[in-house]
């Protein structure tokens, strides 16, 4: 079960979103396609709905509500940007999902009461973060496509690909969006608002410089590379 805290940050996430209705541009059918898609986020909207009352235990629920909207980036993968925009949240949703389940079996190791166990719930909490790397990786693909071929872009959207970055330990990355976001969001900002900005940019600059000063930094960069290619089997 996902921890009380992280159901608190969890919502906190979803709290911020908000998806904009989708334009179906000239296409050979565009009445019948528009219908196609605003059937499919309907119904990815109700699942993932079953999914929140279910308080994210509901897994299968979420990834029916990732299917399909995955879809519905196949219908409109010329005319709905949008499509690709709650694609990529159902994404970062399962991504931080596994995240959780992960910490929640790192706090199990820690309590374990021999090695063998301990060793175990670490081996299953990897298994997880292989899976929030995935997602993650997924739902930055698709928020650079809407980015790309939006006119209107809230800023917090960068700073979810910032965050997913961060948890992916691609510090350079994490920051070039923290650097879009904070220029997109200067003049909404409050100043406590900016120097939780500046306090993050830190802290990723501190990373970053530790990565690259990290000897084992080649090992984990060419084991992320072998991650990225292996055939998936999502479960």
């Amino acid at each position: 079960m996902i921890a009380s805290r992280s159901v608190k940050l969890f919502h906190l996430l979803i709290a911020l979103l908000v998806l904009p209705a989708c334009t179906i541009g000239d296409l050979d059918d565009p009445t019948a396609k528009a219908k196609k898609i605003t059937g499919l986020r309907k119904d990815g909207s109700a699942e993932f709905q079953t999914y929140l009352d279910s308080e994210l235990a509901n897994l299968d629920a979420l990834k029916r509500a990732e299917g399909l909207l995955k879809e519905a980036t196949a219908v409109g993968s010329n005319s709905c940007p949008s499509c690709f925009l709650e694609h990529a949240f159902y994404l970062s949703v399962l991504g931080h999902h596994y995240r959780f389940l992960r910490e929640d079996l790192e706090e199990e190791a820690e309590r374990a009461d021999s090695r063998v166990e301990a060793d175990g719930l670490l081996g299953e909490a990897q298994d997880y973060e292989d899976q929030m790397m995935e997602y993650f990786e997924d739902s930055n693909r698709d928020y650079r496509v809407f980015f790309r071929s939006s006119r209107v872009v809230d800023p917090v959207w960068y700073l979810r690909v910032a965050v997913h970055y961060q948890f992916m330990e691609e510090y350079d990355s994490a920051l070039r969006y923290l650097d879009n976001f904070e220029t997109s969001a200067r003049s909404m900002l409050t100043e406590p608002q900016k120097k939780e900005v500046e306090r993050l940019r830190r802290q990723l600059q501190d990373k970053s410089y530790r990565r690259i000063e990290d000897p084992r930094r080649g090992d984990r960069q060419r084991r992320r590379d072998l991650e990225r290619y292996r055939p998936r089997n999502r479960s």
